[in-house]
């Protein structure tokens, strides 16, 4: 498939500078990432080794996860970086936007963030 070759492609150049210093990286998809059904893709991008970010099983949408970033020197979270997806054209979908943000939500009180 054409457009699969193509990411493909894009993908080794662009994860080429993370990939050859091991450094972890994240992606989310958005709403023109519609030419390969998102399951396919995200398989694609975990093929990379250092491709950090995965689908969360139970959330609404492909990629959305809460990725906790620790502190150098000890076993705390320093931050946590949220990527969220937009789920392509949710508009055009049978589940309700508040739906979505609940189960959000849910997610959002397992993480256990500091600032």
């Amino acid at each position: 498939m054409k457009i699969e070759e193509e990411l493909r492609k894009y993908l080794a150049i662009f994860s080429a500078p993370m990939e050859s210093r091991k450094i972890p990286w994240a992606h989310v998809f958005g709403n023109h990432d519609i030419e390969i059904d998102d399951i396919s893709k995200t398989k694609i991008y975990e093929e990379y080794e250092y491709c950090i970010s995965k689908h969360t099983e139970n959330i609404y949408g492909t990629t959305n996860f809460v990725l906790p970033i620790k502190h150098s020197n000890k076993d705390e979270i320093a931050f946590t970086i949220w990527g969220l997806d937009i789920n392509n054209l949710i508009a055009n979908t049978d589940i309700p936007i508040d739906k979505n943000m609940n189960k959000i939500c849910i997610y959002k009180t397992k993480c256990v963030c500091s600032r």
